[in-house]
């Protein structure tokens, strides 16, 4: 016997019961039960997503037909934005930082919008390497590589890297974008690039691949920097290496780049390569136990500090002060320190991602360091002019340094079309 379907007496109540007696309806007499919606007219509705952050306004696409046209007009040119991987005990989250100011205004908050949901199982165990042109987060471990999405939630899985994995101990280089989504990369022994039309690796082999530290796309090759400090230029398409004679950037002419060549970034801009090296200054700073703000009263050296409080004590804490900024001069074969950058540039750098803009475009400050701080004091994002040799500005990208893994993309909305990646290769002359 077919049990009765009733419904539940919840169901049964009418909608007034439900809303409440404190319910306001939209439009019209309430005690004549007619309600109508309101209707904003169209000036004012395409005005709301204006009002909102590029990636914001990505997320209301689907509300209706001239949102989805302002979202994506809105994305079609995109600045640069920050995303960064806050970690947890469990999964990883992301955020999406907007980090340059309309009208290169300076900002006084940041506008943070979380990455999609889907960011949590698809990055699981997996580690950055860096962000492709198409506006694609590249997530790899050992058995697997992802490109993801950050503000659709679409995601990628294509082959790993061809050749050995790198040791534990060896940190993988960032990729190199080239068109839509393809890069360049190198692993332990091996160079390539992964060609997204075809989903296909082209690698070949060079010895000395695993101590290449980054790389950068300039003409049609591109410019690595192995930990010697040494130059190396890659055909895009043979992949022979060959060392370029220039001086080591850690000789005896650049005493004041101390320490790891990855500390420092390279950037191409306006068709030449450039090295920012970053400068630090430490100070003596007091503080009491479980209490510790680097902000606190700062002394010298040579201050005399008898008969202070068992509660206090002293730290060295590092902070970012500025940036030096080299170009290769291929010329002269030799780096030479430079002050200002040429033309409309701007420069973005930050572990796994650095790359030039138009300034006037992008809305940021021209002959300008734009960074991520990720040594020290640091979790910190900001601007440092090369003209003034000052701190434009700076501000914290999260408290108790939450955040991981933080680097520079250009958010998106559509999968690069062919004609896309066509017209990028045709610009870099690349086969």
């Amino acid at each position: 016997m077919a049990k009765k379907l009733t419904r539940s007496r919840r169901q049964r109540r009418p909608p007034d019961a439900e809303a409440g007696a404190d319910a306001m309806p939209i439009s019209g007499d309430a005690s004549a039960g007619k309600v109508t919606a309101v209707s904003l007219p169209p000036h004012l509705v395409d005005c709301i997503p204006w009002y909102l952050s590029a990636v914001d306004s990505a997320r209301l696409a689907a509300v209706c037909k001239s949102w989805s046209v302002i979202a994506a007009r809105r994305l079609a040119d995109p600045a640069p934005h920050l995303f960064a991987f806050r970690s947890t005990s469990t999964h990883r989250r992301g955020d999406i930082i907007t980090a340059v100011p309309a009208a290169g205004e300076f900002a006084s908050s940041r506008h943070v919008a979380p990455a999609h949901p889907e960011l949590r199982r698809v990055t699981r165990r997996t580690g950055c390497l860096g962000a492709t042109a198409g506006g694609r987060l590249v997530l790899a471990n050992t058995r697997r590589t992802v490109l993801f999405n950050p503000v659709t939630g679409t995601f990628r899985r294509i082959k790993k890297f061809p050749g050995k994995p790198l040791p534990h101990r060896v940190s993988p280089m960032p990729v190199v974008p080239l068109a839509g989504d393809s890069f360049f990369h190198a692993g332990r022994n091996k160079v390539g690039v992964w060609h997204a039309e075809d989903d296909t690796w082209t690698a070949r082999h060079i010895d000395y691949a695993e101590s290449l530290r980054m790389a950068v796309l300039c003409g049609v090759g591109v410019f690595a920097l192995d930990t010697e400090g040494y130059v190396f230029m890659i055909d895009l398409t043979t992949f022979y290496a060959t060392k370029v004679p220039v001086p080591s950037l850690l000789d005896k002419d650049h005493t004041a780049l101390t320490g790891a060549v990855e500390k420092g970034y390279l950037v191409e801009a306006a068709g030449e390569v450039f090295f920012v090296w970053p400068l630090f200054t430490t100070s003596r700073v007091r503080a009491k136990h479980r209490d510790f703000d680097p902000e606190l009263f700062v002394f010298s050296d040579d201050e005399d500090d008898d008969g202070e409080d068992d509660d206090y004590f002293f730290d060295d804490v590092t902070r970012l002060s500025g940036f030096d900024v080299y170009r290769l001069d291929i010329s002269g074969m030799r780096w030479v320190g430079v002050d200002r950058l040429g033309g409309d540039v701007a420069l973005f750098v930050s572990r796994w991602s650095s790359f030039s803009v138009r300034a006037s475009e992008k809305g940021c400050v021209s002959n300008c360091v734009y960074f991520v701080c990720d040594e020290g004091a640091g979790n910190t994002w900001g601007a440092f002019s090369l003209g003034e040799r000052s701190m434009l500005f700076e501000h914290d990208i999260g408290a108790g340094g939450s955040y991981k893994e933080r680097l520079w993309f250009y958010p998106s909305l559509k999968e690069p079309g062919q004609e896309d990646v066509g017209r990028r290769l045709d610009e870099i002359g690349y086969i």
